[in-house]
């Protein structure tokens, strides 16, 4: 495969060719109208008494939610939960016993709703 040189592809015959003028209906004059300042500082500048720091209350759903997987994860894991969800769930298992793919699919999606379920009960907490 031969390559071919830039040089042969530019127009031959002058200097660079520069785009046209677009014509006037395109343009178009910018408007400036006047207005009242919005901005809001993203935080009260006093915050109430007793109320948590913004800093502190991030930390703290952060913490929560760390514990409500963890619960969740531990949830999911005992083998008692495990044999009473998946006995009512087909296909759960393979023909030698093990837990099959389908049966460790439910048991992840089951994982997120547990966890969800266990920071939406943390939420008012904070």
């Amino acid at each position: 495969m031969d390559a071919t040189p830039l040089d042969s592809l530019m127009p031959s015959g002058g200097p660079s060719q520069s785009l046209p003028p677009l014509p006037s209906s395109t343009t178009y004059t910018p408007v400036i109208t006047p207005g009242i300042n919005t901005y809001s500082p993203p935080y009260p500048s006093q915050p109430k008494a007793g109320a948590p720091e913004p800093g502190v209350k991030m930390v703290l759903k952060n913490i929560l939610t760390y514990i409500s997987i963890f619960l969740g994860i531990t949830i999911i894991s005992m083998t008692q939960f495990q044999s009473l969800i998946l006995r009512f769930v087909p296909h759960a298992y393979s023909s030698s016993g093990v837990l099959s793919m389908y049966g460790a699919g439910f048991l992840g999606i089951l994982g997120v709703i547990i966890v969800y379920i266990l920071q939406t009960l943390a939420q008012p907490l904070i």
